[in-house]
């Protein structure tokens, strides 16, 4: 039959006290105990076992004190008015500090901020310099971000965070999204870019996939490629790739999807002078080349990745490819769509070199 269920303010009453300490086997096995009134308990006895005390914790720690007066508080302020809803505290987002040029202390700027916060704060960082008219202008400091009119967190940045970093209209909703970049402010775009055209170069040599050409081979190459090409697709910024001295200083993903074209375009006589002893060797090469620096992560420009893939396309190997032009193409297109390059360049807010495509 079960034990029946007595509650803890009657067990006094009833005689059921509860035990002090519990024996060894008793406590293993969770049944009651007698063993603080007789040893051995009736349990050990009964099955011929040894009865050893345990050592109880029960008592030996410092107990923490009850707020009472808190407790006390939140009961009037219960029963002050029953039928009335209790006031929430309100919520209140704070922007971001300005700093005058006579506060003798330092305040963070949104700009400092941003370093060390998490990516949990982008949206709020980009919710409010848009407020503020800092983000008027994309310009080479700040990458931008392209959300969509469909994305979910459009809807954050423009109805749920906006409201709270602004008064009335003061809000535009935009496509375009300045994200600051803290590497492209330590240093200017132009010597970040060669920086990373250097480490290009350096990676490709290192997996002996650098095709090594003299100026005269280099230029005539480039000269095919905006005679014939670029008057169809001009996605490439002529004065960078036009002279052989200053093409390295550039994306060698863009520069080896030029040279793939350009081979294709020359004589055949003139692959013999490169050294290269057929057409497909010659597209072949300088088609790993730039695939390898898209695979290894090192171009980190997202117009200079679209540039090259969309040069890349154009290689086709075989049937059986698998990586086609399809592929190349597919992965370009869906590149340029995350940066908005699909709509309307008048409403990118893009500074002039960006929104030119430079």
């Amino acid at each position: 039959m079960a034990e029946s269920y007595h509650p803890p303010g009657n067990r006094t009453a009833l005689g059921l006290e509860r035990a002090r300490v519990a024996c060894q086997r008793c406590h293993e096995k969770k049944v009651r105990c007698d063993a603080f009134k007789q040893t051995p308990c009736s349990g050990c006895a009964a099955n011929g076992a040894k009865c050893a005390l345990i050592t109880s914790q029960r008592g030996r720690y410092t107990r923490k004190r009850r707020n009472l007066h808190f407790n006390r508080e939140t009961r009037d302020h219960e029963t002050l008015d029953p039928g009335k809803p209790a006031e929430q505290p309100a919520i209140t987002i704070q922007p971001w500090p300005q700093q005058s040029p006579s506060s003798g202390h330092h305040r963070p700027s949104p700009r400092s901020q941003e370093d060390d916060d998490g990516p949990e704060m982008l949206y709020a960082r980009i919710a409010a310099t848009s407020v503020s008219g800092e983000g008027e202008t994309i310009r080479p400091s700040c990458e931008p971000c392209f959300l969509g009119e469909t994305f979910s967190l459009t809807y954050v940045v423009h109805d749920v965070l906006a409201p709270f970093f602004s008064k009335g209209s003061a809000y535009q909703k935009r496509l375009h999204l300045p994200v600051a970049n803290p590497a492209l402010r330590q240093q200017p775009p132009l010597r970040d870019k060669q920086r990373v055209a250097s480490a290009q170069v350096d990676l490709l040599k290192r997996q002996e996939l650098h095709v090594s050409l003299e100026p005269e081979a280099l230029n005539h190459l480039i000269g095919l490629y905006f005679d014939f090409f670029h008057p169809a697709f001009p996605i490439v910024d002529k004065t960078k790739y036009q002279r052989a001295e200053h093409a390295d200083k550039y994306s060698q993903l863009v520069l080896n999807g030029i040279l793939m074209i350009a081979v294709t375009l020359c004589d055949k006589a003139v692959l013999n002078t490169f050294g290269f002893g057929d057409r497909h060797a010659a597209r072949l090469a300088f088609y790993k080349a730039a695939r390898f620096i898209y695979d290894s992560d090192a171009e980190n420009d997202k117009l200079d990745s679209i540039r090259g893939l969309f040069l890349m396309s154009f290689w086709w190997g075989g049937p059986n490819e698998q990586k086609d032009s399809w592929h190349w193409l597919a992965v370009a297109i869906s590149l340029a769509q995350t940066l908005g390059l699909h709509r309307r360049s008048s409403a990118t807010d893009y500074f002039p070199i960006s929104a030119s495509g430079g």
